[in-house]
């Protein structure tokens, strides 16, 4: 068992050490931004402020922003906090040698040293009964069928709009099993198609389907084999099967292992993936709920279709959901997108003005964008299509959402995409392409040619503009491309 001591006071050593342990556990994923916040809030106590820390402080002190910050209508802060709060409970479920959180309402970090029982102690030493885990990663590696029985938990837990995927460990828990769970759960957190349950547990009938991630690891000879398999609660089968290989002393940030798991993770969460699938054919507690998950599922596969019926289909599809009066925000967001989409391409539409209905849900919504990857979407596409267009603005926009979604390779492509067609930023946009692309083992129609756009933009010569033509001509938001070129 864990117990935890009372209260410890912030000295400078017990500072350094919170950090230490913090960046060692990764749960701030890539995000520098995060972690400036964090040791900003730990080391105030002890910078003799004379005035108790304000959101005008840190939007200054830590987010960059001009002295004419008005927290009314900038929400940073407040974004930031909300993300750092989600951060340190990844944190805390990890091997952690702290106990971290950030009350609501209030900047003070409120620590407390975990004591480690036996149970624990085990975490720092290699299987005993490797035969016995080698038979489970085996038999799991081949697709038998795995059930395991768990607490059930109450239906406020789980979700009734996504379906609920759990992550747990096979066998004893090990520090492996941990880096492994929280690499996986800082990038899930971020996708909104699924709901990330934080607790081993199961959803009853009134709920959305729900899966587990099973992590099953063996050691032998300074290497780890690591077994990822998505498992329907329904019945027990296996979705989804991954193998990995690393060194057991290589689990740190930025490595190829590291990048791997966060392809993992995006590929997992594809919201038109085999998982994704799997749950739409499975039992839902409502089948309006059903219907609604099934409209995101439709429109991305319309995507690679770009029929014009299709797209009416599922316009009204999302419409459908939001009259039907619970839908999830990813529903809300998906509209807006397709009332932009209306607008951008002259499509017909239901709405007289499709730009205003999509504002008008961005404005009831639009400050959930880091709840939803559809609304953040659908507010990167309304900020780019405003007719009072600022590029300053733009650009604050796509840092929010590079740095709230820095582990959402989807949102990752649309910053991009808008970073080097709209905003010309070229180099910025190179670079998180080429990162993003790490992190998924899916190419996405939205940054097609991207890379072909920036070797266009910097004069090399094996790009022809006849190449850039056909690929964005006929569109308005790369016309800005065709002019330079």
């Amino acid at each position: 068992m864990i117990r935890k001591t009372e209260t410890l006071p912030l000295t400078p050593e017990t500072i350094e050490s919170i950090l230490t342990d913090v960046k060692a556990s990764r749960c701030f994923g890539r995000s520098e931004r995060q972690m400036r916040l964090f040791t900003y809030l730990l080391k105030y106590e002890t910078l003799e402020k004379s005035s108790p820390i304000t959101q005008y402080a840190i939007a200054l002190d830590v987010l960059g922003r001009p002295e004419s910050f008005d927290p009314t209508t900038d929400s940073i802060v407040r974004v930031e906090m909300h993300r750092l709060r989600a951060s340190l409970e990844n944190y805390n479920k990890s091997g952690s040698a702290y106990t971290l959180s950030i009350p609501t309402a209030s900047y003070e970090v409120v620590a407390s040293q975990r004591v480690q029982g036996m149970a624990r102690m085990w975490k720092h030493k290699r299987f005993v009964f490797a035969a016995a885990a080698a038979a489970v990663f085996i038999g799991l590696s081949f697709g038998a069928n795995f059930t395991q029985t768990q607490p059930s938990i109450s239906a406020a837990s789980c979700s009734v709009h996504e379906p609920n995927v759990n992550i747990i460990h096979s066998g004893r828990s090990t520090q492996i099993h941990d880096y492994v769970e929280n690499v996986l759960r800082s990038a899930m957190s971020q996708q909104s198609a699924f709901h990330l349950l934080q607790h081993a547990a199961t959803c009853g009938s009134d709920a959305a389907p729900s899966f587990d991630i099973q992590i099953t690891i063996m050691e032998q000879g300074g290497q780890f084999n690591l077994a990822l398999n998505v498992l329907s609660q329904a019945d027990g089968s296996i979705v989804n099967s991954y193998n990995l290989t690393n060194e057991t002393a290589d689990m740190s940030a930025q490595t190829p292992f590291y990048y791997k798991l966060m392809e993992v993770a995006n590929t997992i969460t594809l919201p038109s993936g085999n998982l994704a699938r799997r749950a739409y054919g499975e039992d839902w507690g409502s089948d309006q709920h059903k219907q609604n998950y099934g409209c995101i599922i439709a429109m991305y596969d319309s995507y690679a279709g770009e029929i014009d019926s299709e797209f009416e289909n599922i316009h009204q599809c999302l419409e459908d959901s939001v009259e039907s009066g619970d839908a999830s925000l990813d529903s809300y967001g998906a509209l807006a997108s397709s009332y932009l989409d209306k607008a951008r391409n002259n499509r017909p539409s239901t709405a007289a003005d499709p730009m205003a209905a999509a504002k008008d849900i961005l404005d009831q919504y639009g400050d959930q964008w880091p709840e939803s990857r559809e609304i953040a979407i659908a507010m990167i596409y309304h900020e780019a299509d405003r007719s009072d267009f600022n590029a300053e603005r733009m650009g604050r926009i796509l840092s929010s959402m590079e740095s709230e979604y820095d582990a959402n390779a989807i949102v990752l492509f649309n910053v991009v995409m808008f970073k080097g067609f709209t905003l010309g930023q070229w180099d910025e946009a190179k670079k998180l392409s080429d990162y993003a692309k790490q992190i998924y083992s899916v190419r996405e129609q939205s940054i097609f040619g991207v890379d072909d756009g920036y070797a266009f933009m910097r004069g090399d010569e094996s790009i022809s503009f006849e190449d850039c033509y056909k690929h964005y001509a006929e569109t308005s938001v790369y016309a800005n491309l065709i002019v330079n070129g």
